[in-house]
């Protein structure tokens, strides 16, 4: 079956000679093989419940574990195997202008961000920063700093938009 592996944390318990026991929440990386996912959009993040599947000094082989990965949150997807539907679905999820509705260009004082927009990602694919003085007197080179800017948005907007 498909697999998921990433940091996630669990309750670890150590017993001590006295009888008592302590709990400890420790930061662990794992592997699960994959039986349930669910999908919060209040929280901005997917759960993946199953098994454990590789040997770990704090979960045991089998163990029931549920991974929550956040935004930005580094994982690894394994498959049995990744035939051309699967391939093309993670292609188009990761590249913006594949699936972009919306392209946005803001822009400031000799700075340009270029954003493309998705139905759930806003992703930024440029930036243009020149340097244009503050005060236009004459020899200050404003308006060749003012054009370079625009020159470079320009081919900004054929470069990461068209």
């Amino acid at each position: 079956g498909d697999t998921v592996r990433a940091q996630t944390y669990r309750k670890v318990q150590k017993e001590f000679g006295s009888g008592s026991v302590a709990t400890d929440v420790r930061r662990i990386h794992l592997t699960i093989t994959v039986k349930h996912i669910e999908y919060d959009a209040a929280g901005d993040e997917i759960r993946f419940s199953g098994k454990n599947c590789e040997e770990n000094q704090y979960v045991k082989l089998g163990a029931h574990h549920t991974i929550s990965i956040g935004l930005n949150q580094k994982m690894t997807v394994g498959k049995d195997k990744w035939d051309f539907v699967f391939r093309d679905l993670l292609d188009e999820a990761c590249n913006a202008k594949r699936s972009a509705e919306i392209a946005v260009v803001l822009m400031d004082a000799g700075v340009a961000n270029f954003y493309l927009l998705t139905a759930v990602l806003a992703k930024e694919v440029a930036r243009v920063s020149v340097n244009v003085p503050k005060k236009r007197t004459i020899g200050s080179g404003y308006d060749k700093s003012l054009n370079r800017f625009f020159e470079q948005v320009y081919a900004g907007i054929l470069q990461h938009i068209n």
